[in-house]
């Protein structure tokens, strides 16, 4: 089969996370617990990767800009994940 004819790979998923935390501000709202913003995420990415599996089985090969936009957003998400890691340390010990 030829590749090249669907949407890029995690174009699903990442409508499925987009989706998902909509739904989760509202579950969060009503049970008083954030922790729902997680859950609606979780259900996102399920739902994404039900549709990726499904609907795109042959997916778009990347651009090299694309690659590298995603390298880059990878890399921003992970220094965010760190500073509020430190920042939960620093608000836990001091």
């Amino acid at each position: 089969m030829k590749s090249g004819k669907g949407r890029p790979k995690g174009y699903y998923v990442s409508m499925g996370i987009m989706l998902g935390l909509p739904l989760g501000i509202p579950m969060w709202l009503v049970t008083d617990n954030p922790g729902m913003i997680g859950a609606g995420i979780a259900v996102g990415v399920a739902i994404g990767a039900a549709f990726e599996a499904k609907y795109n089985r042959n997916p778009k090969p990347l651009t090299p800009e694309e690659i590298r936009n995603r390298k880059i957003a990878v890399a921003a998400g992970v220094m965010v994940l760190v500073l509020g890691l430190m920042a939960f340390a620093y608000m836990l010990f001091f």
